[in-house]
C-alpha cells in the first residue's frame, strides 16, 4: 500500500530545481503576478515554486525583475490601507450584530453586555456603579422596575426604542440641571 501511495505522490511532486518553459503567450505574466501575490502572503520561494510549478531560481528571477519588484512594493504599501478599509466594513456589520442582540435578547445580562460593548467601541466611558438598597417601608413605586415594561420596549420598533432613549436623555439632563440649580442655591450665603 505504501508503495502505491509513494508512486502517486511522485507523479504529482513538483521539481523545484528544474526550470520551466512558458509556451503560452501571457503565461509568464500570469505566473509573475502569482509570485507577487504569494510573496505578499509571506510564502517562501520554495512554496511559491511548488504552487506555481516553476523552479526556485525562476521565483528569484521574477522577484528581482524591476517591474515585478515595483508591483510588489506598490501592493505592499497599499495593503495596510486596504486592510483598514475592510476592517471598517466589518466593524459596521459587527455593530449591527451587537445591536440586533441587544434588541432581541430576552436576557437582561446579555442586553447590558451588548450595550456595554457598543459604548466601549464608540469611546463612551462606563459609568460607575453605585449600589443602593431600597427602603422596604417606601415600597417599590418605580415604573421602570416593572419587567413587563422592559419586555414591551424590547419588542418595540427601533424608532420607538430611539424615542424612549431620547426621552430618557432629556429626563436625565433635566434632573442634572435641577440638581445643579439646587447646589447653586445651597452654596449662596444666607
Amino acid at each position: 500500500m505504501q508503495a502505491k501511495t509513494d508512486k502517486v505522490k511522485k507523479r504529482y511532486k513538483v521539481n523545484v530545481k528544474r526550470k520551466r518553459k512558458f509556451d503560452i503567450e501571457g503565461e509568464q505574466d500570469l505566473v509573475s503576478d502569482m509570485v507577487v501575490i504569494l510573496k505578499l502572503a509571506n510564502y517562501t520561494n520554495t512554496q511559491i515554486a511548488m504552487i506555481c510549478g516553476i523552479s526556485r531560481g525562476q521565483v528569484k528571477i521574477f522577484l528581482e525583475d524591476g517591474n515585478v519588484r515595483k508591483k510588489y512594493l506598490a501592493l505592499k504599501e497599499k495593503l495596510p490601507q486596504a486592510a483598514l478599509d475592510l476592517g471598517r466594513q466589518y466593524l459596521i456589520e459587527a455593530v449591527q450584530a451587537v445591536a440586533h442582540v441587544m434588541r432581541t435578547s430576552t436576557d437582561d445580562a446579555i442586553v447590558l453586555k451588548a450595550a456595554g460593548e457598543l459604548f466601549d467601541r464608540f469611546g463612551i466611558p462606563k459609568s460607575s456603579k453605585i449600589e443602593t438598597t431600597p427602603d422596604p417601608s417606601e415600597g417599590d413605586g418605580d415604573p421602570m422596575s416593572d419587567p413587563s415594561l422592559m419586555v414591551k420596549l424590547r419588542k418595540a420598533s427601533p424608532e420607538v426604542q430611539q424615542g424612549v432613549a431620547d426621552l430618557h436623555e432629556m429626563f436625565m439632563s433635566g434632573v442634572e440641571q435641577l440638581l445643579g440649580k439646587q447646589e447653586e442655591t445651597s452654596d449662596e450665603p444666607t
